[in-house]
C-alpha cells in the first residue's frame, strides 16, 4: 500500500463523503487514489471553489470538510475559503501537494513554505515526511478541527510520500473518525436561564453560530 492510498483508506473509513478538488500534478495521486477507493470527488474550476465547499460542508453540517490541491499557486487560491472557515468556525482540512522532500529549499516547482503560509490562518498545519506518521497526522489534523472552536487545518503531501510504501497496520489505533466532544452545562446555570426565560414578558434570545454545535 502507498502513503496516499493510506491517507484515501483512512478518509473513506472516516465516512468523509467527497474531496473537492482542482486536479493539479501535486495531487494526481490522492486523485487517482481515491478513484481508486471509490471516494467521490467534486472537481471544480477554481480552488477557491474547492476551498468554500468544504467551508460550507463544514459548517453546515459540523463534520469536517475535504478538499485537495495542488502546489504554490493553488495552494494560495484554497486559502480564501480556509480563512473564511476560520471566521466562521468551520471544520475544514486543506491538503496540498508538494515536490519531493528531498528537494525541498532547492527550487523545485512550486517550492515555498506552505505550511508556514497557512498557519497563521489554520488551527493545525504540518507536513507529512513520513509515510507511517500519515495517521497520527491526520488523526490529530481532524480532532483539531472540529474540537474547542471549530476551524481550518492543513496537511501538505510531498509527492514522493503519497508514492511511499507503508505498512497498512500503522493504521491500528486511528479507525475510529475523531468526533467533537461536547461538554456538559452547569445544571444551575440551566435553570436559571430556563426560570428567567419562564418569567419573562417577553423574553429574547441572542445566540451566535455556537448553538449549531453545542
Amino acid at each position: 500500500m502507498t502513503g496516499v492510498e493510506l491517507f484515501v483508506q483512512i478518509l473513506k473509513s472516516w465516512d468523509v463523503p467527497f474531496v473537492a478538488t482542482l486536479c493539479g500534478h501535486g495531487m494526481d495521486g490522492i486523485d487517482e487514489a481515491c478513484h481508486r477507493a471509490g471516494l467521490p470527488l467534486v472537481d471544480v474550476r477554481n480552488e477557491q471553489a474547492a476551498g468554500y465547499m468544504a467551508e460550507a460542508y463544514g459548517r453546515f453540517t459540523g463534520r469536517i470538510g475535504v478538499c485537495a490541491v495542488s502546489s504554490g499557486v493553488a495552494h494560495a487560491n484554497g486559502l480564501t475559503g480556509v480563512l473564511n472557515a476560520l471566521f466562521d468556525g468551520a471544520p475544514m482540512l486543506l491538503i496540498t501537494g508538494c515536490g519531493p522532500t528531498e528537494t525541498i529549499g532547492q527550487g523545485h516547482f512550486q517550492d515555498f513554505d506552505q505550511v508556514g503560509m497557512a498557519a497563521s490562518v489554520c488551527k493545525f498545519t504540518a507536513m507529512i515526511f513520513r509515510p507511517d506518521h500519515i495517521p497520527h497526522i491526520l488523526h490529530t489534523a481532524c480532532n483539531t478541527a472540529v474540537n474547542g472552536r471549530p476551524g481550518p487545518v492543513h496537511i501538505t503531501f510531498p509527492i514522493n510520500i503519497q508514492a511511499s510504501e507503508v505498512d497498512p497496520d500503522v493504521i491500528k489505533g486511528y479507525e475510529k473518525r475523531p468526533d467533537r466532544i461536547s461538554a456538559s452545562g452547569d445544571a444551575d446555570l440551566v435553570d436559571k436561564a430556563a426560570l428567567m426565560i419562564s418569567c419573562a414578558k417577553r423574553p429574547l434570545l441572542i445566540a451566535g453560530g455556537g448553538v449549531h454545535y453545542a
